[in-house]
């Protein structure tokens, strides 16, 4: 095994990393905060070569030839490295015309995303102003016609989403993959036949208290509408997707938020774990503005995670609080990883460890104490809002669980048939796993509404996959030193039990070291459906 060689060949790859990477990286946040379409153009050009880069078929001859042969046993971190690039470079193996043409549709989706307005009462209308007037309303009406407002921007994105799908499925099959789903899966280290068993599970063991929960919803909408059960439609259920409960299903948040800068009690919440935002927040971009991606996200400039940043569109609500916090954790992990391991696998090895880290940090957002010690909630308010909250939250975690399987059951369907009619698949996925009925007489490509379908699809099973280790991750906390919020030594569990194994292992391993226990679905129904 010539280690020498495999050495120059990842220090090489370091170098880029830290070269047109850093540049992609850095075009790419300028991007999303300005939404100018000069620099959509020039990222296309820089996200081009950044993937030609690793579709090198000499480069990959090598890497492939490494893999199958096995690294030295005795150089165990030399031998991950060497799985994690041939992952990278496996991703990226397809013909220079289907490269040119991926590349140039997901800048120009993205582009759409940023910089699309929904058109309503005879004016342009933000996301978040779509959310919070349907969040907020008692028309049915008007309701519904909010809603529909809010998935204008599928019309204009399912072609390009099915031509990109098409694509990915092409160069998946050229590599003897079924179709970019299975090949997704297998580049994140995910077992297909895991990932359906789990998924099968919650299904099965949230399908009984998800029917007795939003029986009792549905009699809460129904007399807010002041319409029958067999009416509701998902308009009335306050949030487009249906991804979340309704604001009126649980304690009204928001007036104690009000003056209170979202990032400024995130970062009392993390404080009192030990971890520091702060020089994080510095470098963020938190508030609206025309042309900016109106969603969140935390991204990394530097290839060993150091220059983390988050992007938000905040207002001054418990909601966008909670998502600072969830934005952070991603950052969090990042910010403290081991820098000691190599470069390349300082972070998270994939998106269910990274939203693991998100996930927990944000449930601070639900914590008595933190209501009353950073929000200024008077403690008795607090611990009855929290209370109140706790039974929100357990609703909250069974319709994203039930979201979360029309997401991964229509993924997985897209890839398999992207000619099917979807249109209509979309509506028995969520009539069969959400319980709402379908619009009447409605066809149009609503799926293609949602951000991650049209331009991320394969990969939302990581949001419910990372919440069962979320529910075993808070075990241990509570287990070994008494919870997260007002814990300083959690930040330090944080900090050795999880966020110091980066990608040095597969991402079941490092659930198993985090946790104490292997991946499974017993913590979180127990947690949240029994």
């Amino acid at each position: 095994m010539p280690l020498d060689e495999i050495r120059r060949f990842v220090e090489e790859e370091e170098a880029f990393e830290r070269g047109p990477g850093v540049e992609t990286r850095r075009t790419s946040w300028q991007f999303n905060t300005t939404g100018d379409e000069a620099t959509q153009e020039r990222l296309r050009a820089l996200m081009l070569a950044y993937r030609s880069h690793f579709a090198d078929t000499t480069r990959f001859k090598k890497l492939d030839e490494w893999h199958k042969a096995g690294v030295a046993s005795d150089d165990e971190l030399l031998a991950r490295q060497v799985e994690d690039l041939w992952l990278h470079y496996l991703a990226a193996q397809e013909d220079p015309a289907t490269r040119e043409e991926s590349v140039r549709l997901t800048a120009e989706q993205q582009g759409l995303f940023n910089r699309f307005r929904a058109q309503l009462d005879g004016r342009e209308w933000s996301e978040n102003e779509l959310n919070d007037e349907l969040a907020t309303t008692t028309d049915a009406a008007r309701a519904r016609r909010i809603w529909e407002a809010a998935k204008q921007i599928g019309q204009q994105a399912e072609a390009r989403a099915l031509r990109m799908v098409e694509l990915r499925n092409q160069a998946a099959r050229g590599q003897g993959f079924r179709d970019a789903y299975e090949r997704g899966l297998a580049l994140a280290e995910v077992e297909e036949a895991t990932l359906l068993r789990l998924l099968d599970e919650l299904e099965r063991r949230s399908d009984g208290p998800y029917r007795v929960a939003k029986a009792k919803l549905d009699q809460e909408l129904a007399a807010r509408f002041g319409i029958g059960v067999d009416e509701l439609r998902p308009w009335h259920y306050g949030d487009p997707f249906f991804q979340r409960p309704p604001r009126s299903a649980g304690p009204d948040l928001d007036p104690y938020f009000q003056g209170r800068a979202p990032e400024e009690l995130a970062t009392a919440a993390c404080d009192s774990t030990g971890l520091d935002p702060r020089a994080i927040l510095a470098r963020s971009d938190l508030y609206p503005r025309p042309g900016k991606n109106q969603h969140a996200f935390c991204t990394t400039i530097q290839p060993d995670g150091s220059d983390v940043r988050i992007l938000c569109n905040n207002t001054r609500s418990h909601r966008w609080t909670a998502t600072t916090l969830h934005e952070l954790g991603h950052a969090l992990a990042a910010e403290y990883a081991d820098r000691s391991l190599p470069q390349s696998l300082v972070l998270w090895p994939n998106s269910i460890i990274a939203e693991t880290e998100s996930q927990t940090i944000e449930r601070m957002a639900s914590d008595a104490r933190w209501l009353a010690e950073a929000v200024g909630v008077p403690a008795s308010k607090a611990a009855e809002l929290a209370a109140a909250m706790r039974e929100r939250d357990r609703l909250a975690q069974l319709v994203m669980t039930r979201w979360s399987l029309v997401m991964a059951h229509f993924e997985r369907a897209l890839f398999k048939d992207p000619t099917a009619d979807l249109r209509t698949l979309w509506w028995d996925l969520v009539e069969r796993f959400q319980l709402i009925h379908r619009p009447d007489g409605r066809h149009e490509p609503d799926w293609a509404a949602k951000i991650h379908l049209a331009n991320f699809p394969g990969n939302y099973y990581a949001y419910i996959i990372a919440e069962l280790v979320v529910s075993q991750l808070h075990n241990a906390l509570v287990r070994e030193v008494g919870g997260l919020y007002g814990h300083p030594e959690a930040g330090t569990f944080l900090r050795e039990r999880l966020y110091r194994h980066g990608s040095r292992y597969p991402w079941d391993r490092t659930v198993e070291l985090a946790t104490g226990h292997p991946i499974g679905v017993d913590a979180y129904a127990g947690e949240w459906f029994e």
